[in-house]
């Protein structure tokens, strides 16, 4: 897991500045950003573990892909490193923690003087092989996971998408029910100026006989216009 921190040509960490891990593209492989431009001739790359040739960009070695993952982890490495030289034996404050108890009773840091006493018999690993042991493992249970995590992503975006196919389908429909409303206003409201307009025209009539002609008659719409078969709907077309 060191290994996986570290450039394989001059072994420093990634987690220094200038010691940027690159992807070399034809392969695959991570080499620092500082052998690579060591090792780079003519705008190519020959890699120093398989020896395929990768061709650079316009922009260099600057060009390739970083590999974040071998960076995090070199961080993270120097990072507990870092701090494993300042911890303190719970059991013994003045001595530095060394080791790691790794027996299930315990799973914690020690010192060299736990290891002689009250861990004698216990599981022990230096405290850097631990850190690399039980950073792998989860590494592994991340990559167990990841698929999960992947097809969750992808239910949570179908849901999203039926989520907007729903609220298009919704403002259809009541545009629908609007457009349909309209028309049967405009049907009434046609309906209604054709009868005000019989009224209007019948009592403006000179002769009585030709009022109650038109009275009769306009009797006979009003009839017409309040029974089913009048105020049928279904000849508004939509």
């Amino acid at each position: 897991m060191e290994s996986f921190s570290r450039c394989s040509i001059c072994s420093s960490s990634y987690a220094l500045d200038d010691r940027t891990p690159k992807i070399l593209s034809t392969c695959g492989h991570t080499l620092c950003e500082v052998c690579l431009k060591n090792i780079q001739r003519d705008g190519k790359i020959e890699c120093a573990k398989c020896k395929k040739i990768t061709i650079l960009s316009t922009e260099g070695v600057k060009g390739l892909p970083t590999n974040t993952d071998a960076r995090e982890m070199a961080m993270n490495i120097r990072e507990q490193k870092e701090s494993s030289e300042k911890l303190q034996c719970k059991a013994h404050p003045l001595k530095k923690v060394e080791l790691f108890c790794s027996s299930p009773e315990c799973m914690q840091p020690i010192c060299i003087l736990c290891s002689m006493t009250t861990h004698k018999t216990h599981n022990l690993d230096v405290i850097d092989a631990a850190f690399d042991h039980y950073w792998k493992s989860t590494l592994l249970q991340v990559k167990a996971i990841k698929p999960f995590v992947i097809e969750v992503d992808k239910k949570v975006e179908g849901i999203k998408n039926q989520t907007l196919a729903l609220e298009s389908d919704k403002q259809v429909a009541i545009q629908n029910v609007k457009t349909h409303f309209n028309k049967i206003r405009e049907w009434v409201s046609t309906r209604e100026t054709e009868l005000i307009d019989l009224i209007n025209a019948s009592t403006q009539m000179p002769l009585k006989k030709d009022r109650h002609r038109w009275l009769a008659h306009l009797k006979r719409l009003l009839w017409d216009y309040q029974s089913t078969k009048c105020l049928n709907l279904s000849d508004v077309s939509y």
